[in-house]
């Protein structure tokens, strides 16, 4: 089975609240695989953040998307 196109979005007030969130949804998502015998290739994972200019602009610490060590690599544009 192959799910290339899932998605995570949350929004927050703060780095710090996305960051969180999307740590503990991506957790989840991945105990999940794992109870169905199935693998997340965190290596080929990507985050995008999406916002207005001005508000991306604004955005004092850079959210940390994190499965265990690995650091979810963080992308500006995507491919459709």
């Amino acid at each position: 089975m192959f799910a290339d196109d899932t998605n995570l979005t949350t929004s927050g007030i703060s780095a710090d609240v996305i960051q969180s969130r999307l740590n503990e949804d991506l957790e989840k998502v991945h105990r999940w695989l794992r109870a169905n015998k199935l693998t997340l290739n965190i290596e080929k994972s990507e985050c995008m953040l999406i916002g207005s200019r001005q508000r991306l602009n604004n955005i004092q610490m850079e959210p940390k998307i994190k499965l265990g060590d690995t650091e979810v690599n963080r992308i500006s544009e995507t491919k459709t």
